[in-house]
């Protein structure tokens, strides 16, 4: 009797041990099963946008995203707006009801971005070209995520407002609607 059930336990787990690794090998198929549907990067700027970060090098007074020290001193302004990027060329930005309440101006917004109201863009490749309703260019180096775009770019701006100006390396990170 034992030998028949010794016999039979051993059956048995060697036949549990064989399923059990059938299993684990059918069921680690292949990983790329295309089952995760993939997102297209983005190529342009043309469409909505929002204002993730102003991000700046050398910092500002310690800062090196200065859409912290703008909601600071002017509220949600800057997290507000939204900036339209239309086919054909035109650029510009709405002016929502926390801008118009509060002491930044659209100077303040075009000073900030290189983009003023009635701006014009054009794309070629990861190069942007945006000119300001007073002419002025500005050559942005574009890269674009799945719904993220960031706009390079170098100036010299007064953030500290010391009277002079400081060379600076701005990236602009926007996130499309």
């Amino acid at each position: 009797m034992t030998l028949v059930f010794c016999s039979f336990y051993h059956s048995f787990r060697s036949l549990f041990v064989a399923i059990a690794l059938l299993s684990v090998t059918i069921g680690c198929g292949d990983s790329n099963d295309n089952d995760t549907p993939t997102v297209a990067q983005l190529t342009t700027l043309e469409g909505n946008w929002k204002v993730n970060a102003l991000k700046t090098d050398p910092k500002v007074l310690g800062f090196d995203d200065l859409v912290p020290v703008y909601t600071v001193m002017y509220g949600t302004c800057i997290n507000d707006i939204t900036f339209s990027f239309k086919a054909g060329g035109a650029v510009g930005y709405d002016n929502p009801a926390s801008c118009a309440s509060s002491a930044v101006s659209v100077a303040t917004i075009s000073a900030a971005t290189g983009i003023d109201a009635n701006s014009t863009w054009s794309q070629s490749g990861n190069t942007l070209v945006i000119t300001t309703s007073k002419g002025a260019k500005t050559t942005y180096t574009t890269t674009f995520g799945t719904s993220t775009a960031q706009l390079k770019w170098q100036g010299a701006y007064d953030f500290t407002m010391s009277g002079t100006q400081t060379n600076y390396n701005l990236t602009l990170e926007l996130r499309k609607l």
